[in-house]
């Protein structure tokens, strides 16, 4: 996982700005999405290859690897539990204050959270899994309610708490936290 995306719009046409940035593209899972690396950056992303639903499981997932301690790549699935995501491809989702998909870590699936066009960068609200962050950052995904700073749930201001899916170990963590 890099720090942050666009992901406010689909990308299935690339502007005369994108054009200019050398892009390697490495399809995926039956063509299901893409990887795109700038070949200047180095960054990847996840781009969608075909349309989903609001609703629709894009992929399942499990973890390869359990780690003791949260990694720039690693995803949290428990309260103290973090992994590394299977199937890879995965660990190309950005975050973004307005996502699109939300990893499902009891569910073990990744769903769309609104319809998704092709092309379009897939990106996640990296607290809905996080507690605290390995690697906080200044987030620039310019959408309306971007958060500015991104840090982990347990630094989210209470009136944030309603506009995001949150996974059930994180619901559980800031139910504790509230109560404290």
């Amino acid at each position: 996982m890099t720090n942050c995306c666009s992901c406010t719009a689909p990308n299935d046409i690339q502007s005369a700005s994108d054009a200019q940035i050398e892009t390697k593209i490495s399809h995926v899972a039956d063509g299901a999405f893409s990887i795109r690396e700038s070949l200047a950056t180095g960054q990847k992303a996840l781009h969608a290859g075909k349309a989903f639903q609001a609703g629709e499981v894009l992929s399942e997932i499990s973890f390869r690897a359990r780690v003791p301690t949260p990694t720039y790549l690693s995803v949290q699935f428990g309260e103290v539990e973090h992994g590394m995501l299977y199937p890879v491809h995965l660990e190309y989702i950005n975050h973004s204050c307005s996502p699109n998909v939300f990893f499902d870590v009891n569910a073990l699936h990744l769903r769309a959270l609104r319809p998704i066009a092709p092309g379009e960068e897939l990106c996640f609200f990296y607290p809905s899994t996080e507690w605290t962050m390995t690697q906080s950052f200044h987030c620039h995904c310019n959408s309306t309610g971007c958060l500015g700073y991104i840090q982990g749930a347990a630094y989210l201001p209470e009136h944030v708490l309603d506009e995001y899916e949150f996974s059930g170990h994180i619901k559980k963590l800031m139910q504790r936290g509230m109560a404290a």
